[in-house]
């Protein structure tokens, strides 16, 4: 018959129920879960093994806000942080989140998915939580209008060398390739129109503020 769980409630409103282990210096080493109250009835939960307070090996941390919504986390974590594995995301009225791989500093795919036919996408490098390093993004639109960013990216925008494209309802791209500054062009590079037909038109210059100055 397995021992019942110890419920300790600590000082600064952690809550920790410990199936196996005990505490030392006031962090929980062993197996179980620990719930952080904070203001306005939001909580944090973490279920697992924990070494000094922190989730270590496969485990689970429940974010809830003041409003009942809810962030979901599964998977590997090392000293308390999410390194592989995915996320689920479930809160009211907003999209779906999926993510693969590391995203908090490494390579991974993050996914918001607004319906069956909408939705923004980054796969590449991420730093910091950050999109940090080479990689690309898409995004549809509820109206079927899709935008892709590829390139260098500094804290969440395209920064430095990349490329914009924009395809149409209709089939129609156009697009810039070249320098880029806070996601949007800005120096030397081409604008280019690709038509359904396969008719390719390009011109090369730079740009200046909203300008972009054609090279004679």
């Amino acid at each position: 018959m397995s021992e019942e769980k110890k419920i300790i409630e600590l000082e600064d409103g952690q809550i920790i129920e410990i199936e196996e282990g005990s505490l030392i210096d006031g962090r929980f080493t062993g197996k179980g879960r620990i719930t952080h109250k904070y203001k306005e009835k939001a909580l944090k939960i973490l279920e697992g093994r924990f070494i000094d307070g922190c989730l270590q090996g496969k485990g689970k941390a429940i974010f809830i806000d003041e409003h009942g919504s809810e962030r979901i986390y599964e998977g590997l974590f090392k000293d308390g942080k999410l390194v592989t594995e995915k996320k689920i995301k479930r809160h009211l009225n907003e999209p779906e989140e999926e993510i693969t791989g590391n995203v908090f500093s490494g390579k991974g795919l993050l996914k918001n998915l607004y319906s069956d036919d909408a939705f923004i996408q980054y796969e590449g490098e991420f730093k910091n939580k950050k999109l940090n390093g080479i990689g690309k993004i898409l995004v549809r639109s509820k109206k079927g209008l899709l935008k892709e960013r590829v390139g260098n990216f500094v804290d969440n925008k395209l920064d430095g060398e990349g490329k914009l494209v924009i395809e149409k309802n209709n089939g129609k791209k156009i697009g810039f390739e070249g320098s880029f500054k806070d996601n949007v062009p800005a120096g030397k590079g081409k604008i280019f129109v690709e038509k359904l037909s396969g008719e390719y038109l390009e011109q090369n210059g730079k740009f200046e503020g909203k300008n972009f100055i054609v090279n004679k």
